[in-house]
């Protein structure tokens, strides 16, 4: 991607990691950005960005006290907050993904990615656009698209025990809570776990649920 400019912004940055932190801020204002303030968890940067209001705030998802998510929430409550969030994170996990698609978050990078694809990136999101790593493309497009898919052939009654499972019920807390056997509950169970492709003869479901609870807050 080439722009005819390079247009400047008022960033905040976010991340546990002090090295990484300060060369992300040395890297940003050699392009000219101004880094109004750093900051080493979540409580730190939320506060930063309550007293900054800055344009783009480029946070590590995975942070103390509070994780990226959790400080857009509660930015999302506060009206006068314009800013457009960039993620940066190691993984590029379905349920990241997911919660940045839910969260319309601007970008998600891979903290592998050099400095010059993170400028990239906030030029393209001051335009209004978005920037994903390809990675995490690639899960947008094929493995969530594929799970919905998969979840769309459960019939309502293993979309109820679905979730139940993801709130870690067991399958007697089921069997009770929906006033049915637990031979019900089992064959609704075996029935997921044929219609999303799991392997039966370890406990997948379980360890699938855990992976996708935020796709299942969907349904």
């Amino acid at each position: 991607i080439k722009f005819e400019m390079n247009v400047k912004t008022s960033v905040i940055l976010a991340d546990d990691h002090p090295v990484l932190l300060n060369g992300l801020k040395t890297a940003l204002e050699e392009f000219g950005h101004t880094v109004l303030g750093t900051a080493l968890n979540g409580t730190d940067a939320f506060t930063l960005l309550v007293e900054k209001n800055p344009m783009i705030a480029i946070l590590d998802i995975e942070m103390p006290f509070l994780n990226a998510f959790e400080i857009i929430n509660k930015a999302g409550q506060i009206p006068q907050l314009q800013t457009k969030f960039l993620l940066l994170s190691y993984h590029a996990e379905k349920s990241y993904v997911l919660m940045a698609q839910q969260f319309n978050i601007s970008g998600y990078l891979l903290k592998d990615e050099k400095a010059e694809v993170i400028n990239q990136a906030i030029q393209l999101i001051l335009k209004g656009g978005t920037y994903f790593s390809p990675k995490i493309t690639a899960i947008k497009e094929h493995d969530l698209k594929m799970d919905l898919k998969k979840i769309s052939y459960l019939t309502p009654s293993e979309r109820t025990i679905l979730r139940l499972i993801s709130q870690r019920l067991s399958s007697r807390e089921i069997s009770e809570r929906l006033t049915i056997s637990i031979r019900t509950v089992q064959k609704h169970r075996a029935n997921i776990i044929e219609k999303l492709e799991l392997n039966s003869q370890i406990d997948t479901l379980s360890v699938w649920v855990e992976e996708n609870k935020a796709l299942l807050e969907q349904l």
